[in-house]
Formats: C-alpha cells, sequence, structure tokens
C-alpha cells in the first residue's frame, strides 16, 4: 500500500534514526546547527566552525562517502502521488502531467554516507569553557536545536505507476519539460516512467543534542 511522507520519515527515524531532509538542503553538511520545528520544517542556521575558538580542524576530518548497508533504507518505497510531490516539487502547471500516475516508487539509489567523529567534536565544544556563554554555545542547549553529525546523499528517482501498477508515460505529458516544470537541471528522465536525479542529493541526517551535565553528545532524530 502506498504511503504518506510523514510514513516514511517515521520509517527511518525509528528503524535507522535518519530524519529524512525533504527540500535536499545542500546547506546541511556534518558539523552544521539546525533547527527542527516539525518532521519536515529543518532549518539551517550556523556551522560549529563559525564559533571563533573551534576551526575545522578541530572537528577532524570528514569521514565518506562510505557504503550504506541499509537494507530497508534503499529499498522501494511506494509513495501516494501528493507525498511523491512534496518532495518534487513541479510548477502547478505541470502537476497535471505527473497526476496521471496514481502511485510513484521512491528509491534511494547507492545511498553513501558523510559524518564527523562524535568524540572529536565533543572534546572540540568542550575545550574553551566561554563557548557556552557565547551564540552558538547558548543555542546548542535550545530543546529545538540539533548538530549534525552525519549526512546521507544518494540518487532518488521516481517510478510513476497507475492503479494496475503499469507504468504510467508522464514524459510525454508538459511534465516532460522538465525546465517548464521547475525542476532545472538537477533531475532527468531514465524512461518515459522514471524521473531520477542527475547526482546525488542530500535525503537525510542524523541529529544530536548536546548534554551540558554529560559532556556528550546525545542522538535525538
Amino acid at each position: 500500500m502506498a504511503k504518506g511522507l510523514k510514513v516514511l520519515f517515521k520509517q527511518l527515524r525509528q528503524n535507522h534514526g535518519i530524519r529524512l531532509i525533504t527540500t535536499f538542503d545542500d546547506a546541511i553538511v556534518p558539523g552544521s546547527l539546525v533547527e527542527t520545528r516539525g518532521w519536515a520544517d529543518i532549518t539551517p542556521f550556523s556551522k560549529l566552525w563559525t564559533d571563533p575558538a573551534i576551526t575545522r580542524a578541530d572537528l577532524g576530518p570528514v569521514e565518506g562517502p562510505t557504503q550504506v548497508g541499509l537494507v530497508a533504507f534503499s529499498r522501494k518505497h511506494e509513495l501516494n502521488l501528493s507525498s511523491a510531490l512534496d518532495l518534487i516539487k513541479p510548477k502547478a502547471a505541470a502537476k497535471a502531467g505527473f497526476e496521471r500516475a496514481k502511485e510513484a516508487v521512491a528509491t534511494f539509489e547507492s545511498p553513501v554516507a558523510y559524518g564527523l567523529d562524535i568524540v572529536t567534536v565533543e572534546n572540540a565544544i568542550e575545550k574553551d569553557p566561554e563557548f557556552w556563554n557565547r551564540n552558538l554555545g547558548s543555542r546548542l542547549l535550545l530543546k529545538n536545536v540539533r548538530l549534525v553529525l552525519r549526512v546521507y546523499r544518494a540518487r532518488l528517482s521516481f517510478f510513476f505507476k497507475g492503479s494496475s501498477g503499469a507504468s504510467v508515460d508522464v514524459q510525454a505529458t508538459p511534465a516532460g519539460n522538465l525546465t517548464k516544470a521547475g525542476l532545472r537541471g538537477g533531475w532527468t528522465w531514465r524512461n518515459s516512467a522514471t524521473l531520477e536525479s542527475k547526482k546525488e542529493i542530500l535525503v537525510g541526517v542524523e541529529l544530536y543534542r548536546y548534554n551540558k551535565r554529560k559532556k556528550r553528545l546525545v542522538a535525538k532524530p
């Protein structure tokens, strides 16, 4: 049965501790501070190394890409059409073409991860006691602020099908012109029913809150 986007979000969070990023926002990288206001609302506002006492070198190298061995993460996800369109975000004029289909099968193809070593990051945060008196330190302790330690990137594809399960030729509709559909150069048609990203895009993150008393980061997806 086709599922909604919120169900996919819950599955990734509960099964893998991964928070789905529905905006594919490349500004979110390991070391980013983000504000969370809802399951689909995550906004980056700074990087840890913008604090005057923390440098990029203090955080250690970004490790990756490493292959993600999570079968349930990279398997095919049957989404209802509205959820697929919430991810693709075509212009209104092109929606009718996509709406010839009833469902879309989304696949995270060849997912890879990039991340920072948690102990190295904790040491960088704790090396200057005055960190907590400055802007980033005080914000890091807020309930809705998280630190990104690991990001997940993949080529995302959508296979459009009808109620019978057969493929639907969406490319033959006005949606086939991706420039006019507002999808610009990041997407391409693999075939008449399959839309895919041209390269890896950001699809998920691992988020942490800082426990000041224990002086360590705690996973909080």
